[in-house]
């Protein structure tokens, strides 16, 4: 049975690679350097990277997560107890215990102070402390032990819920802009030109890519950029927006095609019209205004259940 007095007892008869400054201790391949066994305090337990990510102490077990990737879920579910398992989904890895489903880190990364782990000892960091090589949220989900069972300490997730009628209300600051790339799109069956592309963005023609920096609207764009530049523009600005959307060819919002061709997800470099798909246009406007827009969630506290849930940003402690 994996608990504290197996990982105890692995890491006490697990010889230290010759050589090496840190006391590195494979869990497995001894050419997997990086997945190691660790002790910190009075626990032990498993690490990818220097991050403890499955932890025994005698009393309790502490499991997070670094990347949220199916092989790091793959890993973690070798060393939890039996009937556990991690999988991911949502952009998250979920715990499943019993039926029901943990998160083991949120969505969206919480704020500094951040708890990072460096060769197996924890120190402590602002957010974006150029000396830090990553940031572990100080995020995880302790389990009592009972016996030779487990019990999560909280079972009730704080979660992100749309609110319809401000939602409404605040998207209609943007609705005429939205309105007029619609409208406008309608007239041409959703094509725009490579004449009017190039005119609002004249150093395109020369190597027919705009570069991420000139992108005014993009998911790329540092957290409140995109509500500022909807809120802020004018009737005469609508036009230049949207042919910067247009010359990014992104491709989840249209095609590209050379003038009079098929449209197609890509295009060697050369003059382009655009194809846009009006509805996933439309979506995405509203999208990136809600992403920055804090004012259209309520935080709600909802139980652990089989599902797993979006919007969850932590436990309700």
């Amino acid at each position: 049975m994996k608990n504290y007095h197996y990982f105890k007892g692995r890491y006490e008869s697990t010889n230290p690679i010759r050589g090496r400054k840190e006391d590195i201790r494979p869990v497995g391949s001894r050419r997997r350097t990086w997945e190691r066994l660790v002790h910190i305090d009075d626990a032990y337990g498993v690490a990818d990277r220097d991050v403890p990510l499955v932890m025994y102490a005698e009393d309790t077990l502490t499991i997070q997560t670094s990347w949220m990737t199916p092989s790091i879920g793959s890993f973690m579910t070798t060393y939890l107890p039996s009937g556990f398992s991690v999988s991911k989904q949502y952009n998250t890895l979920w715990l499943e215990i019993n039926g029901k489903q943990y998160p083991l880190a949120p969505r969206e990364r919480l704020p500094a102070p951040c708890k990072v782990y460096i060769t197996s000892k924890a120190r402590e960091y602002q957010d974006n402390d150029p000396k830090t090589n990553f940031y572990i949220p100080e995020y995880f989900l302790p389990l009592m032990v009972a016996g030779d069972t487990y019990k999560p300490l909280y079972e009730t997730l704080l979660v992100k819920r749309v609110n319809r009628q401000r939602a409404a209300e605040l998207r209609g600051r943007i609705r005429p802009f939205v309105e007029f790339c619609t409208s406008l799109l309608r007239l041409s069956d959703g094509v725009l030109r490579w004449e009017v592309i190039k005119e609002y963005h004249p150093k395109i023609a020369s190597d027919y890519w705009l570069p991420r920096g000139d992108y005014i609207l993009s998911k790329h764009n540092e957290t409140g950029r995109n509500l500022r530049v909807l809120l802020s523009a004018s009737s005469d600005d609508y036009l230049k927006i949207l042919c910067n959307l247009a010359a990014q060819k992104n491709s989840t919002l249209c095609l590209v095609s050379r003038s009079g061709g098929p449209p197609s997800n890509w295009l060697s470099p050369g003059p382009f019209d655009v194809h846009f798909n009006t509805t996933a246009l439309e979506r995405f406007l509203y999208r990136i205004h809600d992403n920055d827009e804090e004012n259209i969630y309520d935080l709600v506290e909802t139980p652990v259940t089989e599902n797993k849930q979006t919007n969850v940003i932590g436990y309700a402690k």
